[in-house]
């Protein structure tokens, strides 16, 4: 499955809506999950307020998605594509 772009990535509160999209692909035997750009960094963001992952307090959200990826026993294939600028 290809890097998806859901539109639910910049906004933590919509983590359980994105944590829901994951969860029923993973359920639904994919090989490989890669999430919507996640930039670690603001010069890797490709639009104003894009989703970054640069500080603790930002982790509660991704976790949840991880959480619910590995609660249908899909396990050791997610990853948070990042863009870097260049």
């Amino acid at each position: 499955m290809g890097s998806m772009h859901t539109g639910l990535e910049e906004d933590p509160h919509d983590a359980p809506k994105l944590a829901e999209f994951y969860a029923q692909r993973a359920a639904a035997g994919v090989a490989l999950i890669v999430t919507g750009g996640i930039s670690p960094n603001k010069q890797g963001v490709l639009l104003p307020h894009a989703a970054t992952l640069m500080s603790e307090d930002q982790l509660a959200s991704h976790q949840l998605v991880t959480d619910a990826v590995h609660k249908t026993g899909w396990e050791n294939r997610f990853t948070d594509f990042t863009y870097w600028s260049l």
